[in-house]
């Protein structure tokens, strides 16, 4: 019960801070119009909306850009991750957009870990929530909204929260989990948490030759 409830509660903080960053109305999967604004976001929707139409899943292959020899959707900041998640279902999402939905999933998972990073160390309930959504709001997400895929900074908070726990940071699968997570958003965002896991590499080194850990 109170796992349920620490999730509601965070679920509806992200609507609120949601509902201060971006209009409700992106999340509409058939308005397509706020995308039209020169940002990267566009982009972004074009090239997975061509990669759905090309029917190559379960293949990163996006035929219908740079024909006749196409390209892979990893190329073309279009969030490859959608991408798989849609694929199955192209053919009943044409014409519809899920950068909105995107968003909202961001800034939840955002909330999530960061509410897990900070919970331990907190004094009570009230102050695990204020430490979350000081953790979670940070200017640095709001102000990336123009390139949808970098939005996704809740891979750097999963990649500290396996850091952080030596029975997680211990076990490769944690590790290939959120590395390859990450691949599939954008290589911007694998480098970060690539650079967490060498940092675990090093640490766990400097303790098998009995120096001070890193």
């Amino acid at each position: 019960m109170r796992v349920l409830v620490t999730t509601a509660v965070l679920i509806l903080t992200a609507a609120v801070l949601f509902a201060a960053w971006m209009h409700p109305a992106v999340l509409d999967p058939r308005n397509i119009g706020w995308l039209l604004d020169g940002h990267d976001r566009g982009q972004s929707v074009i090239g997975l909306a061509a990669y759905l139409a090309g029917g190559a899943w379960p293949l990163l292959h996006n035929p219908l850009l740079l024909a006749p020899e196409g390209t892979s959707l990893l190329l073309t900041d279009s969030i490859p991750l959608l991408g798989l998640l849609l694929g199955p279902f192209a053919d009943l999402l044409a014409g519809m957009q899920f950068v909105g939905l995107w968003l909202f999933a961001c800034v939840v998972l955002q909330l999530i870990f960061a509410s897990a990073l900070v919970r331990p160390h907190a004094p009570d309930a009230l102050g695990a929530w204020l430490g979350a959504v000081l953790l979670a709001a940070m200017p640095m997400l709001f102000n990336r909204y123009g390139h949808a895929s970098l939005c996704a900074q809740w891979l750097i908070l999963w990649a500290l929260w396996i850091y952080v726990a030596p029975y997680r940071d211990g076990r490769p699968l944690w590790w290939l989990a959120v590395l390859g997570t990450a691949a599939l958003v954008h290589s911007y965002l694998l480098l970060m948490v690539a650079s967490i896991w060498a940092g675990s590499l090093l640490r766990r080194v400097g303790r098998r030759d009995g120096t001070t850990a890193i």
